[in-house]
């Protein structure tokens, strides 16, 4: 990632594409070589619309948290603020933790493993291409004040 002329982080790889790649690569697999992760019926989507709902709903409560804070999640404008309440108040990245939510659920109600599998690199992705850069970031441009907010509240739960 690098900081623009208005002082925002821009990522080379939108974070989104690292999670959506690998969902869509373990599908494709699973179209070449299904490997379901249980029998097929109704229960993959008692299980997987639930976690779809609450992995969407904690992004667009994280999202708005920040935009009523005054400050950016879409990388457009630069960080002024750590945001420290709504969902914020137990996870440094409640965005992300629900869009792996959600990678869960979709390759649930899919009924496939190969996504499962998969899942560790989506996480290794995110890690190295969006968490670790947005948090050098951060401290960097908001020094102390994010310093004692990530001393109190865990990276993802």
């Amino acid at each position: 990632m690098e900081i623009d002329d208005s002082g925002a982080l821009k990522p080379k790889v939108p974070p989104p594409l690292l999670v959506a790649l690998p969902l869509l690569v373990g599908i494709a697999i699973h179209l070449v070589t299904p490997w379901q992760l249980m029998a097929d019926g109704a229960l993959r989507f008692v299980i997987a619309v639930p976690l779809v709902v609450v992995g969407v709903s904690v992004m667009i409560t994280a999202g708005m948290t920040l935009v009523r804070a005054g400050t950016d999640s879409s990388f457009s404008g630069p960080t002024t603020t750590v945001v420290a309440h709504g969902p914020y108040r137990w996870s440094r990245n409640p965005i992300y933790l629900g869009v792996l939510v959600v990678y869960v659920g979709v390759a649930i109600a899919v009924n496939t493993l190969w996504p499962m599998a998969l899942l560790p690199v989506v996480v290794i992705l995110l890690w190295f291409g969006a968490i670790r850069p947005e948090e050098r970031y951060l401290e960097d441009r908001l020094g102390e004040e994010w310093t004692e907010y990530t001393s109190r509240v865990r990276r993802w739960l």
